[in-house]
């Protein structure tokens, strides 16, 4: 068994040599009666000599109460260590230290003295504070974010909640912390936060879902795994929900009206691009051309050649504004064709900023070939017209010239026969020239 004394002797070869602890001896009366090399090299002015300073060397004052408090208690205690923490200053740094004290009474003819070990606690203390500091501003932002927010140990234990998530789970921090998960959200469910949980519990992995909570509210949820459980955030998007919800509504009701037309609608972006269309638009492109209509597609590989340059320049106006109507013939690939009334007209965004065209078409191949023939049948009736009017004219006109010598015969004629038959013939050519000017002015209309 070692020898005590040897021992003790090690013991204190060992602190004396440390250059992580501090060990001095103050003498009853206060003064420094020893410090090792540690203590001396931190502490020590240049220049000063430590041995018989006052044991308030380097303290600051305002710990000078804390010193006294802890001396009186070692003398009240001997051989009992006794723990403070002091700040000493030196080299204009300060330091904050731990201590044991502890009250040695004389031995082998020796006063007694104070015997006190001690270390650094400044880097230490200070990471504390700013861990305390980080940690309290950590908890004033999650308390202050308007997302709900908890995390769970892996016994889906709560660790730690925020004030919207005690609003959206309907208990109060006390009741949830500590608590498991599923004491408060039901386990064996379809919902999808049933399964979220568990797989990025399980598989250790990021997890996103959108969670429908009654009676009317939607949540964003993102759970991200950590190494000491899960961590939550919960959005709620209630309002972009429902907007979404209208506006897909909305969406179906028009594109339901755009289909039930027999009318082609195309919704092209500024740079020509497919933005959208309707049934009859889809059809039409693939009855007349056996081709897709695609949204992103370049619309002007969809337009005849000899269309081209006549769409360029209309689809332009529409662009600056204008609204344009045309109406084209449309030849197919079988070698067929019709007749199709175009309107391009430009749409906006609530903003008023320009989204593109649209072109809407009409298939008017009935209507136009009627319009054609009544206008042929016109034609035809102007020429016969023309001919009646300008033809009839001549010869009308050569019968009247000779009536209008008759009748200055007239009165050399005693027949009342003759002197009748010249009247009638005067009335007749009248007549008729009547009816040719009527269908001179019938033809100018």
């Amino acid at each position: 068994m070692p020898d005590p004394q040897i021992k003790g002797e090690l013991l204190a070869a060992a602190i004396a040599g440390s250059c992580e602890y501090y060990a001095i001896q103050i003498s009853l009366g206060g003064k420094y009666l020893y410090a090792n090399n540690c203590f001396q090299s931190v502490f020590v002015e240049e220049g000063d000599e430590l041995i018989g300073m006052p044991y308030t060397y380097g303290l600051l004052e305002a710990d000078y109460p804390i010193l006294d408090k802890v001396v009186k208690s070692c003398l009240d205690n001997p051989g009992k260590s006794q723990s403070v923490v002091l700040r000493k200053k030196a080299r204009g740094q300060q330091y904050l230290t731990f201590w044991e004290f502890t009250y040695m009474s004389a031995q082998s003819g020796q006063g007694d003295s104070f015997i006190c070990l001690g270390h650094n606690i400044t880097e230490s203390e200070q990471q504390q504070l700013k861990n305390t500091y980080y940690l309290h501003q950590i908890n004033e932002y999650l308390n202050s974010i308007t997302d709900g927010f908890f995390t769970l140990n892996r016994n889906w234990e709560f660790q730690r909640v925020n004030p919207v998530f005690e609003e959206i789970a309907g208990k109060s921090k006390q009741e949830l912390i500590g608590s498991r998960f599923w004491d408060s959200f039901q386990e064996n469910t379809q919902e999808p936060y049933a399964k979220a949980m568990k797989q990025a519990m399980e598989l250790n992995e990021t997890v996103r879902f959108e969670q429908r909570w009654p009676p009317d509210l939607y949540y964003s949820v993102a759970v991200f795994p950590s190494s000491e459980g899960l961590i939550c955030y919960i959005r709620d998007i209630t309002d972009t929900k429902k907007q979404e919800i209208e506006l897909r509504e909305n969406q179906i009701k028009l594109r339901a009206v755009l289909n039930s037309t027999v009318d082609s609608n195309t919704l092209i972006s500024t740079d020509f691009k497919i933005i959208n269309f309707n049934r009859a638009a889809a059809e039409q492109t693939r009855m007349f051309f056996n081709r897709e209509l695609l949204p992103g597609n370049d619309f002007r590989q969809y337009v005849p050649d000899h269309l081209l340059n006549k769409f360029l320049k209309n689809f332009n106006v529409a662009l600056q504004g204008g609204i344009v109507k045309s109406e084209e013939i449309i030849r197919a690939q079988n070698g067929g064709s019709v007749w199709a009334e175009f309107l391009y007209y430009p749409v906006l965004d609530d903003d008023g900023n320009l989204l593109g065209v649209v072109i809407n078409s009409t298939i008017i191949d009935d209507r136009k070939k009627a319009e054609l023939k009544v206008k042929a049948q016109y034609e035809q009736l102007k020429k016969i017209a023309h001919m009646q009017s300008h033809e009839l004219r001549a010869p009308l006109t050569n019968i009247m010239g000779v009536v209008n010598v008759l009748n200055m015969l007239k009165q050399k004629v005693a027949d009342p026969e003759i002197i009748e038959l010249l009247n009638s013939l005067e009335k007749s050519t009248t007549k008729m020239d009547d009816i040719i000017k009527q269908i001179v002015d019938a033809t100018k209309e």
